[in-house]
């Protein structure tokens, strides 16, 4: 929701937050647990594949630090992909589907307690 906000804003997307995400992930790479032999020639082996276009003096820490802002492409995502249609929701509850098995009428007259396929009914 923030990054929506300013991105429609006419200041646009403010330098502090790519600033701290950078040092954050610049941390966490520092203070990273070091892979063994065998972890590190399959990390840089998935990344030397030509589609990744990752010159060869990143390949260790190409996908865990930040660069350069590109806030064009962070805009072309929020409104091509983070979009409601392509959200995923997942339902976790103990109580979800008992309503069924209980036989309480005022429970199945709710839909919001209901498995997704009696939804349609």
């Amino acid at each position: 929701g923030m990054l929506r906000f300013y991105c429609e804003s006419a200041d646009g997307l403010p330098d502090y937050i790519f600033n701290e995400l950078k040092a954050t992930a610049e941390a966490s790479f520092k203070f990273d647990d070091e892979p063994s032999p065998e972890d590190l020639v399959e990390i840089i082996a998935e990344k030397i594949v030509p589609i990744n276009d990752i010159p060869p003096e990143r390949l260790l820490d190409a996908d865990d630090l930040y660069f350069e802002k590109d806030y064009s492409a962070i805009q072309f995502l929020l409104k091509k992909f983070f979009v409601p249609s392509n959200a995923r929701y997942d339902i976790a509850s103990s109580s979800f589907g008992t309503a069924l098995s209980t036989g309480d009428d005022a429970i199945k007259s709710d839909k919001t307690f209901l498995p997704c396929s009696h939804f349609d009914n």
